[in-house]
């Protein structure tokens, strides 16, 4: 199942060339994300995503980039350990690295629950979960995930 999220993901964002904003807006399976809603994009992309994948993106023209998150409705919402991607860059949708993961170490080890969102950005950083921190796989908490840094 990560395997065909973070193939969405990367298809999505494949298809990236330069600038606008548009307000984190839910990712409709097979349906096109028009180039004229993001000027990023050098064209309208079509996405599928597998059966109770939910998925969210962004055009973010202060960042440069296309903001993606996507999660399974079925998803393991108990309590676990994972590593989350991190680096020392705040312009991507990664963690700052805390030490968590040891010395030198590129991702965080988080205790938390709550379902595993997955997100990437065309302006760098990687693809990878989000931070355990109690989301559900709604449409509220992957837009969550794909902020507008100018705010609403």
């Amino acid at each position: 199942m990560k395997k065909i999220i973070a193939s969405a993901v990367f298809s999505a964002l494949a298809f990236a060339s330069t600038g606008s904003i548009a307000a984190p807006q839910a990712l409709v399976s097979n349906e096109s994300i028009p180039a004229a809603d993001c000027d990023i994009l050098a064209e309208d992309v079509r996405i599928a995503l597998s059966n109770s994948v939910l998925g969210a993106w962004n055009c973010v023209d202060a960042q440069n980039s296309i903001l993606m998150a996507t999660c399974h409705t079925s998803g393991r919402k108990a309590s676990r350990t994972i590593d989350v991607p991190c680096d020392a860059d705040p312009a991507t949708p990664a963690p700052v690295c805390d030490g968590s993961g040891g010395a030198g170490a590129t991702f965080n080890r988080v205790t938390n629950s709550g379902v595993a969102i997955f997100v990437g950005s065309t302006g760098g950083g990687q693809l990878g979960p989000a931070p355990l921190d109690g989301s559900e796989c709604n449409a509220g908490d992957l837009a969550a995930k794909v902020p507008d840094p100018a705010g609403p």
